[in-house]
């Protein structure tokens, strides 16, 4: 997932429109108990902006999926 986060398309995307925070496995206690525990690693979790509701999550995707699924949310907020 690491790889496809650093890709050009999708590394513009994420720096314009995103925060991310990442968690390791290990320190998923120090989440919100907002069943943001998963056990499929690596997964993104999209929160809606201002609270803690989750909107998306997705697991490891192939590149284009995780830019449609960037995008997607993008027109969603707009």
């Amino acid at each position: 997932m690491e790889a496809k986060l650093l890709q050009p398309n999708i590394a513009a995307i994420l720096r314009r429109s995103y925060r991310i925070h990442r968690v390791e496995r290990s320190e998923q206690d120090t989440l919100p108990k907002l069943s943001m525990h998963t056990h499929t690693f690596p997964t993104l979790i999209f929160l809606e902006p201002g609270s803690k509701k989750i909107i998306k999550r997705i697991h490891n995707v192939p590149s284009q999926e995780l830019l449609r699924v960037l995008r997607e949310e993008l027109e969603i907020r707009n």
